[in-house]
């Protein structure tokens, strides 16, 4: 079959993929509003130097940069699985509190994102909160230089508004996409069947 003949068959049958196009939209609409909902809720901290009223850069952004991963570590220590879980109100254990909050530096500064993740956006919002406690008292806690370091908060976290999971519009999307290509096979086959059928008119049509 070439493109062409392709291209007649299916002008012929144009509303087969267009029907393919609608149905799918629905059934990933359908499949979103099935899917449990995730919030995420973000926290943005800022290292210092303690007693300083100057951000940390500088030669004192290389005792950031060392000084961070190990933070992000005894982020998953149990005291701190503890502090978190009692200040947020959840009850989490570590594998749950690894999956729900991450902690990112911001490459080349001395900002530390810190993101929660939960099924309501209230809980999202007090999960970010209390791991950026948390952190504040592990830099507070555990000296790692000769420069003590010290923890401002930047930006609060605030209940999300919109669900962060699953994405409506990329669901949608693949429906989209899925439910044209179906139907264009639908009514290349069709054609092809009428064809064999020997059926001109049909396979003209």
């Amino acid at each position: 079959m070439t493109t062409q003949t392709a291209l007649t068959r299916l002008r012929a049958r144009w509303w087969i993929p267009l029907v393919g196009g609608f149905l799918g939209v629905a059934l990933a609409l359908a499949l979103v509003s099935a899917l449990p909902r995730t919030y995420e809720a973000e926290a943005e901290v800022l290292l210092r130097e303690k007693s300083a009223d100057r951000d940390l850069d500088g030669p004192v952004q290389p005792i950031i940069d060392a000084s961070v991963p190990t933070y992000i570590d005894l982020m998953g220590s149990d005291d701190a699985r503890q502090e978190i879980n009692a200040a947020s109100g959840m009850s989490l254990s570590s594998a749950e509190l690894e999956n729900r909050v991450r902690i990112e530096p911001a490459e080349g500064s001395a900002v530390i994102r810190i993101t929660a993740q939960a099924p309501d956006a209230h809980d999202a919002a007090r999960l970010a909160e209390a791991a950026s406690t948390a952190f504040a008292s592990v830099v507070q806690d555990t000296p790692l230089s000769s420069v003590p370091l010290t923890m401002q908060v930047v930006r609060t976290p605030e209940p999300p508004r919109e669900p962060s999971a699953p994405d409506t519009g990329a669901f949608v999307a693949a429906g989209v996409c899925a439910g044209v290509v179906i139907g264009v096979l639908i009514a290349l086959s069709m054609a092809t069947a009428a064809e064999r059928r020997g059926s001109p008119s049909e396979v003209a049509a």
